[in-house]
């Protein structure tokens, strides 16, 4: 089956595609591995996404148990549902560091997820044709100093 694909459109129309090549995928699984058994530590326990052991049924479980509660007590209830989609691309590489270094990471997994960062590019196919390597600085959040 072919789509029909439109000329023109903004750029939200088009579908983003993120190939890294298997050492990249290698090494942040290892450093995924390192960090997951602290998550449940460092995570608020109303935080479900990315906690061991968490879906986002338990969230969906959290909500109805709460207007559950208060239709029996009678009582007035505010459900407030935050957007963080973008969240962790708005976070400074030296934000992540020092959190991550107060909750006592190793500075040679700091220095590892700092290397995963450092001189990052991307590039853009349209129609065939590879734009040059792009500096990866509008996603996330560099510092300035």
């Amino acid at each position: 089956m072919h789509q029909k694909i439109r000329q023109g459109g903004s750029p939200d129309d088009y579908c983003t595609i993120t190939l890294l090549n298997s050492d990249y995928k290698i090494l942040a699984r290892i450093v995924e591995g390192r960090i997951r058994p602290a998550l449940v530590e460092m995570l608020h326990e109303s935080q479900h996404y990315g906690v061991p052991g968490k879906s986002i049924f338990d969230a969906v479980a959290t909500v109805r148990d709460a207007a559950a509660y208060a239709e029996m007590a009678n009582a007035p209830l505010c459900v407030l549902s935050l957007d963080y989609k973008k969240a962790f691309d708005k976070i400074s590489h030296k934000y992540l560091s020092k959190i991550l270094q107060s909750y006592g990471f190793s500075d040679a997994l700091l220095k590892c997820i700092e290397n995963m960062y450092t001189n990052a590019t991307w590039v853009v196919q349209i129609n065939g044709h590879i734009s040059g390597p792009i500096p990866i600085q509008g996603s996330i959040v560099r510092d300035a100093r």
